[in-house]
This record gives C-alpha cells, structure tokens and sequence, in this order.
C-alpha cells in the first residue's frame, strides 16, 4: 500500500499523510505532547490515503470534551487548528518554500482569540502551543 505523493507546498491536499508523518500540528502536539511524527490521530482511508482522526472522531480523543462541546464543534475546532482547507503547509526535506502560499497563510491566519478558543474546546493548555 503505497501512498500518494506528496503535493508541493502550497498545493491542494491530496491525503498523502506525509505531513503528518513528519510532525504533528499545534491541536496534536496539545494533545499528545510530542512535535516529531507521526501523528497517533493519522488514520488510513479509502485509497491509500489518510485523514486527521481528530476531525474523523474526536470522541474517540477526547470524549469528556465531545459530549460537552458536541461533536460538530470539536470538528469545526480541529479543522480551523489543522488548517483543512488551506493547502498544503508542509515543506519536507529539500521541498522549495512557495512565497507566495506563506504570505497568503500570513495574512489570512485566524485572530489569536479564534485560535484560543478552538484549542480550549479541544481542552488544550494554550500556553503549551501559541
């Protein structure tokens, strides 16, 4: 089972997983409490690809969480912490950095405050990741 190949920095995701991998997001490194991948919320799906089990299931991460939250803002939280829909923000190895995507991730980066809130309802110390 091979996956597919990683999408140059600034792409759309393709589900290769590879960023995940590699190291963890700020919302996993919360959780788990380690940067360096992979991720323990890196789940294989359909096709050789991968998804994020912290917006797949986050009851099976934090269930206390979930049934005080509901389970449809848990994912709203880990997609904004995650940054689903963004591109791709992973630059491995030798991979050229897109300019062009970082200023656009830049300028377009949620307030603090959004960001505060979304790792709280996930039940992260904020201090530990900002």
């Amino acid at each position: 089972m091979t996956s597919p190949t990683k999408p140059p920095h600034g792409e759309r995701c393709n589900g290769c997983g590879e960023c995940c991998k590699a190291e963890l997001c700020p919302l996993g490194y919360g959780l788990f409490g380690y940067w360096q991948g992979p991720c323990s919320a890196l789940e294989p799906v359909v096709g050789d690809t991968y998804a994020c089990g912290l917006v797949q299931h986050p009851e099976v991460y934090r269930m206390a969480n979930t049934l005080v939250h509901g389970r449809v803002r848990m994912v709203e939280a880990a997609l904004l912490l995650i940054g689903a829909g963004r591109g791709c923000d992973a630059q491995l190895s030798n991979e050229p950095y897109n300019e062009e995507f970082g200023r656009h991730m830049r300028a377009n980066r949620s307030p603090e405050h959004v960001i505060t809130r979304a790792l709280k309802v996930w039940g992260v110390e904020v201090r530990r990741v900002l």
